[in-house]
């Protein structure tokens, strides 16, 4: 897969203090990491796809359900495997371990035919043995970020959220979360996760791994610092 122009790179970037303005409802002390940064098509008249090899990825992975069995859908395929080894090769194997991945709950409640649980399959691609959980479920059928024009608050998300405790049955959650999700916008899905995760495990950190990142249609100027 080429990844040669610059909204791309196959090492993971923190959000630092210039990016967190970007995305409303991050804290500072929030540490996020992410790919790529995807650009809005706004008026352009392009197709979304085409202005950016981090955008030509996110769209693949979200290729819907429905394209399943057809030729679309082995980009999606190509996309979830090729993003969970490159998650893999940037953390250190060894704290693979000491890890569990939480993908963040799509739009859809669990038993919904179009329930989509492409995070999820990034997430065990990272490695077989991974310990990988949709620990975290939406309740009722939501407007996906990407498709709302107002803002949601992390408060109204939370509280369409709930932990699936069969789920964490399974086995014992480790004391490093991450919330694996395709494309940070206001950060309000993780900050919602990560309020959820604190409150049900006691004494655990929660880190943000995303795909990429959503930029302004008209950039910031850069900060001087003289």
């Amino acid at each position: 897969m080429t990844t040669s122009d610059k909204s791309w790179s196959p090492k993971l970037r923190r959000i630092g203090e210039y990016e967190r303005d970007d995305h409303t409802y991050l804290a500072k002390e929030d540490e996020c990491f992410y790919f790529g940064e995807y650009t809005p098509s706004g008026d352009s008249g392009k197709p979304a796809w085409s202005l950016s090899k981090a955008n030509q990825l996110l769209v693949n992975l979200k290729k819907h359900p429905s394209k399943e069995g057809t030729a679309e859908w082995n980009h999606k395929l190509k996309a979830i495997n090729y993003v969970g080894k490159l998650i893999s090769q940037n953390l250190k194997q060894e704290r693979l371990d000491r890890l569990t991945f939480v993908p963040a709950p799509p739009s859809t409640p669990p038993d919904h035919p179009r329930h989509d649980q492409r995070m999820l399959q990034v997430a065990k691609a990272i490695r077989k043995d991974v310990d990988a959980r949709p620990i975290l479920e939406t309740i009722e059928m939501r407007v996906p970020a990407s498709r709302s024009a107002s803002i949601r608050r992390p408060e109204l998300i939370k509280a369409n959220t709930r932990v699936n405790e069969e789920v964490v049955a399974l086995r014992k959650v480790a004391k490093v979360l991450i919330v694996l999700d395709d494309m940070i916008t206001t950060g309000s899905t993780y900050v919602a996760c990560r309020e959820l995760l604190k409150e049900r495990f006691e004494n655990v950190q929660v880190y943000g791994i995303f795909i990429v990142r959503r930029v302004p249609l008209e950039p910031r100027p850069a900060p001087l610092n003289f």
